[in-house]
């Protein structure tokens, strides 16, 4: 059955001669090759769409009308946006994988800014859920708060128990530095949230989790060899991992995030205090927020589609797309795992700020 399908597909293919001189015609890895090669024609599609949303958003003076024309813009004309989405995928067929193996880099860059902007929304989140909680007057959520607090630290330590048995060894030393410090990291954020007034464990459990989750990820990633990853391989798998499902899952869960309550995320990346933007008309100000919340859920959207290229190309941006048939292709990457690995320190020290600003910036009302 899976050949009747794989030959039906490449038959389609086949039928259509700009979409069979991709390359992959000459690649060994054939199925992997148009893969990838739709992956990144897909996603590079939903960047293009997107940006070119964020453009009409923007406040260009007369040029682009009135912030209510531009809201117009954003609200209606579904499916000439439809048609002009499908267009623009059509459109990709007729670039070359030169292009998109270009394309792919560019998406490692983006991808890490987008785990970053990820970091920002998470940490939001997380303190939005934990304000609830806590200022509910029912007992029973307190119980909750307690007992999700427990569930994720437990999460977080099994799986730095797993990654010592996975990553571990006597030759293993940068990974077992790496996992040590995920853990030295996560006791001390935690003791630091548990005897500051201010804080909570709520967030500081999520964060140990997510930042656990990521480590993993990286470890996985990285092309340390047999002896230090047992997930090491040297020939790419089609399929769907449990590595891409918890990735996906989490960009799903911001982009979700960042469409509900767009205003509440642009604002987690505002510097300035609310309080201190003076407003000089609720009307103006009113369409002026509806056009900035647009254009900032354009941009979470434009590095969400590169996020996702990545991961459903196991962050590989130096993935052959069949040029040359006698290479073969390695799903580990050094750079990608630097990448998660990064992110993982940024969101510690994004969270150890949000810990210690109030005592620092005494002079600043952080709502508590």
């Amino acid at each position: 059955y899976q050949r009747r399908v794989h030959g039906g597909f490449h038959n389609f293919i086949d039928t259509f001669k700009f979409l069979s001189q991709s390359g992959c015609e000459l690649s060994n890895l054939r199925d992997l090759c148009y893969g990838h090669a739709y992956v990144h024609r897909i996603t590079f599609s939903l960047v293009v769409f997107y940006t070119l949303l964020m453009i009409m958003s923007l406040d260009f003076g007369s040029a682009c009308g009135t912030s209510k024309f531009r809201k117009l813009v954003q609200t209606s004309f579904f499916p000439l946006k439809a048609i002009l989405l499908f267009a623009i995928f059509i459109i990709t067929m007729f670039i070359s994988n030169g292009f998109f193996s270009f394309y792919s880099k560019v998406a490692v860059g983006a991808a890490g800014i987008f785990i970053v902007m990820q970091i920002v929304i998470l940490i939001d989140f997380v303190y939005e859920w934990n304000d609830y909680w806590t200022n509910n007057e029912d007992v029973r959520f307190q119980y909750m708060l307690l007992v999700c607090s427990l569930t994720f630290y437990g999460l977080g330590i099994t799986l730095i128990i797993l990654m010592y048995k996975w990553f571990g060894g006597d030759d293993c030393t940068t990974n077992t530095i790496l996992i040590t410090v995920t853990l030295i990291a996560g006791i001390l954020y935690s003791l630091a949230a548990i005897r500051l007034e201010h804080a909570s464990i709520l967030p500081a459990s999520v964060i140990f989790l997510y930042t656990t989750v990521v480590c993993f990820g990286a470890l996985q990633s990285g092309s340390s060899g047999e002896e230090c990853n047992v997930f090491y391989t040297k020939t790419p798998e089609s399929g769907l991992s449990a590595q891409v499902l918890v990735s996906s899952l989490f960009a799903i869960f911001s982009l979700m995030y960042s469409c509900i309550s767009s205003s509440g995320s642009s604002k987690a990346f505002t510097l300035v205090p609310q309080d201190d933007i003076e407003v000089e008309t609720t009307e103006v100000v009113t369409e002026e927020n509806v056009a900035s919340q647009f254009s900032f859920f354009h941009l979470i959207m434009i590095f969400g589609s590169m996020y996702m290229c990545m991961i459903l190309t196991d962050w590989n941006p130096n993935v052959n797309l069949g040029s040359d048939p006698t290479i073969q292709t390695v799903p580990h990457s050094s750079g990608s795992m630097w990448v998660k690995l990064i992110a993982q320190w940024v969101t510690i020290s994004t969270y150890i700020w949000t810990l210690f600003a109030p005592v620092i910036c005494t002079d600043r009302d952080f709502g508590f």
